[in-house]
């Protein structure tokens, strides 16, 4: 079974959401599980996340996907490179060059996101694909015309399981949460609790008193 879909996984609440409802609404259907080495703060953290989920995926009997890892480094390259453009290039490049049945790719986003994002929001109001999302100041704008770009074909961009992050996270098997990593300014390995990713989680930690 050749892959059809595409998602970039970081470990993180949304892209393990995302992951999760696909692999055990489509058992019949197979997805590339794309994760990118790309800040250094939290490069090994994601990476450990990504691990044990995936393995706990295969417990759970979740198999139908095959992964991938790119790397990318900023050396010698000055100025602010925002992950998710150099994250839709690469997989721009590994779509065109290995994966020629993928015909949709999942952009994992959670209601606060798209409701923090005016254009993007009015955009996903219409149904359509965010491949043609156009808008020269957006990063997701702009990370489309990079996957675009770089894969030389057209894909079909969605965001099918848009929910608050706390939604997310009780819906998500407990097993899987342990794994998951979503703090963006790590101290010493450890969840910083401040930054806003910590802050979109802690409605359901609260709730469920983890």
């Amino acid at each position: 079974m050749e892959p059809t879909h595409y998602i970039n996984f970081s470990g993180g609440v949304d892209s393990t959401y995302y992951l999760w409802r696909f692999l055990k609404e489509h058992p019949d259907k197979k997805i590339v599980v794309h994760h990118c080495l790309f800040l250094k703060r939290r490069r090994e953290l994601e990476k450990e996340a990504t691990d044990n989920i995936l393995k706990e995926f295969q417990k759970m009997g979740l198999t139908n996907f095959e992964y991938v890892e790119t790397e990318f480094s900023r050396k010698g390259i000055k100025g602010k490179q925002y992950d998710i453009e150099m994250i839709y290039f690469l997989s721009g490049l590994q779509l065109k060059n290995e994966y020629p049945k993928v015909h949709t790719v999942f952009r994992s986003v959670c209601q606060e996101e798209v409701n923090s994002n005016t254009a993007l929001k009015n955009y996903m109001q219409t149904g359509r694909s965010l491949i043609d999302f156009r808008h020269k100041h957006n990063r997701v704008a702009i990370s489309m015309q990079l996957l675009k770009t770089a894969s030389r074909r057209w894909f079909n961009v969605i965001s099918p399981y848009v929910k608050p992050k706390k939604q997310m996270v009780l819906e998500m098997p407990r097993g899987v949460f342990d794994h998951v990593w979503y703090c963006r300014y790590p101290e010493n390995g450890k969840m910083c609790g401040d930054c806003h990713a910590c802050d979109r989680v802690k409605p359901a930690l609260k709730e469920l008193k983890w």
